[in-house]
């Protein structure tokens, strides 16, 4: 008893523009590879824990010696190297809301300010993240429900559909918006 041949079926992914496909496929990695998140600082500099910065590994296809701004600081990565200095190697980008629906143990909100594993800053309403707080405990369930019956899973594709085009409707923050970390 296996999940139907419809949920192992090839999919389609625009990398050049907004692709519903393309955010499922970040949600997965921002969930798989948590908690290897980073924040971009400039350049090459990154933030990979509270205190701890790092370098973006130069075969990284997000590395830049200029200036560049991301859309959004945020990344996770596949992992860490040392060797005269840590690099995080195997980035993607990924928003505030793949880290909260699908790569973070706590969320805290303020009025403006969510803080994600007591050191990942957001400037992000606390409304806003309390109910993204909300869908990834439905999300949770689903995916219960799923392991205990993988059948399920092709009565769920609708519904992930729509889940999607509601996901791509929030926003990722201006490009570089982001608190500093404390």
């Amino acid at each position: 008893m296996g999940f139907p041949e419809e949920c192992l079926a090839p999919v389609e992914i625009n990398v050049d523009g907004r692709d519903r496909n393309l955010d499922i496929m970040i949600a997965m990695l921002a969930a798989g590879l948590y908690p290897n998140i980073c924040i971009h600082h400039e350049k090459r500099k990154l933030w990979v824990s509270e205190t701890q910065q790092a370098l973006m590994h130069k075969s990284s296809v997000n590395c830049t010696n200029g200036n560049y701004i991301f859309p959004s600081p945020y990344f996770a990565y596949g992992e860490k190297i040392k060797t005269k200095v840590i690099a995080a190697k195997t980035t993607t980008m990924v928003s505030p809301v793949h880290l909260i629906v699908f790569g973070s143990s706590s969320v805290i909100c303020h009025a403006d300010h969510v803080l994600i594993d007591e050191w990942i800053p957001l400037d992000m309403p606390g409304q806003s993240a309390a109910l993204l707080c909300g869908l990834r405990k439905a999300l949770e369930g689903l995916l219960m429900r799923v392991a205990v019956d993988p059948q399920m899973a092709a009565c769920l594709l609708e519904l992930i559909q729509t889940f999607s085009k509601q996901f791509m409707r929030c926003q990722i923050p201006e490009q570089g918006s982001s608190s500093k970390i404390p």
